[in-house]
């Protein structure tokens, strides 16, 4: 997420941020991206979120292709748990 959210940051200069602005990409973590975004609605944070939830559906879809786990697909983690709310 943090290496996402560097990205992003670059695209959209302009978008109003709550995040603090002196971390880098290696001091920032995903929780503070999630915080940010979900509970002090941090727009570009937001768009990070559903980047990386557009992503991990992506890749959730693939595994479940590749390994067909007849009992299901368990989302398991603080970042899921976190995102939840924007994982369909």
């Amino acid at each position: 997420m943090p290496l996402i959210y560097e990205f992003l940051k670059s695209q959209f200069p302009d978008l109003p941020r709550v995040l603090e602005e002196n971390k880098k990409a290696d001091e920032l973590t995903s929780g503070d991206i999630i915080t940010a975004g979900v509970e002090r609605n941090d727009e570009l944070c937001m768009k990070v979120i559903k980047k990386f939830s557009e992503i991990f559906a992506v890749e959730v879809g693939n595994v479940a292709l590749k390994w067909l786990p007849y009992g299901g697909i368990y989302l398991v983690g603080g970042v899921a748990n976190g995102i939840k709310d924007y994982l369909e």
